[in-house]
């Protein structure tokens, strides 16, 4: 179910604006799942797993860096008779 939310509400952004603007809102759950799953799990995080964690939000902050290309409709003011 939860997956399914996620999809919807995924396309529903994508639908509204670029994977540019996106992108990082949702790659933000790889950090979100080691820092709880250490936290309340009490995992240990290799640091090989840190710093591929570190190279995607990096990746990500380059691509979310990109010019925007979403132009938001604005409609035509309708003039007042």
């Amino acid at each position: 179910m939860l997956l399914l939310g996620f999809f919807a509400a995924y396309s529903i952004a994508l639908s509204w604006a670029d994977l540019t603007y996106v992108l990082p809102a949702s790659s933000i759950a790889y950090v979100l799942v080691a820092v709880l799953g250490w936290l309340i799990l009490h995992e240990h995080i290799t640091p090989t797993r840190w710093a591929g964690i570190l190279l995607i939000s990096c990746g990500v902050g380059i691509v979310a860096g990109g010019p925007i290309a979403t132009r938001r409709h604005h409609p035509a003011k309708e003039p007042h008779s």
